[in-house]
């Protein structure tokens, strides 16, 4: 069916750098991952290269949130954030989940969990571009916040504290200017 195919010309990105997000991924980046040769670049995600950098990626973001390890386990989630959005509503929640919105992402996030039936969804919503901090919610055994808002850039000045019994979700996407 596709075998004679071509994408017309108007609809190739003038950039071929776009990947997952909104973002572009810098020439530098693209090429330290080439430099790797085959510790990283084209190797399975079980080998020790991979695993090790894993491990220091969710190393590093305990440290920079200044997050007590025995508290806090950071899951790196693979997929896209549609699949992972739907996962955390499906498998995480038991009965209410609580989203701080201020724009067209996290209010996606918010509207994939409200389509659950056997949970609750609460929303507290700013205007889109104006910033928003998650905090605990009485009744809600998962906090869901975005760490930058990629449809307005705005970003959280500090990760909501929650107790043992209350799942925190970041969506940590990162963009980046040029």
């Amino acid at each position: 069916m596709f075998d004679n195919f071509t994408v017309p010309e108007n609809l190739i990105p003038s950039d071929p750098r776009f990947g997952c997000g909104p973002s572009l991924i810098p020439t530098d980046f693209v090429m330290n991952l080439y430099k790797t040769g085959p510790h990283l670049l084209g190797t399975s995600h079980r080998k020790p290269a991979v695993k090790n950098l894993v491990k220091e990626v969710q190393e590093g973001l305990l440290k920079y949130f200044k997050l007590d390890p025995q508290e806090f386990l950071v899951v790196l989630g693979n997929g896209g954030s549609t699949l992972l959005f739907d996962m955390i509503a499906l498998g995480l929640v038991e009965k209410k989940i609580s989203h701080f919105t201020c724009g067209e992402f996290s209010e996606k996030w918010f509207l994939s969990s409200k389509l659950v039936p056997w949970i609750a969804a609460d929303q507290v919503a700013v205007p889109f571009g104006k910033g928003i901090n998650g905090e605990a919610k009485s009744g809600s055994d998962v906090i869901a916040v975005t760490l930058n808002e990629t449809s307005t850039g705005v970003q959280l000045s500090k990760i909501p504290a929650v107790d043992a019994n209350t799942l925190l979700c970041v969506d940590g996407c990162r963009t980046m200017s040029y």
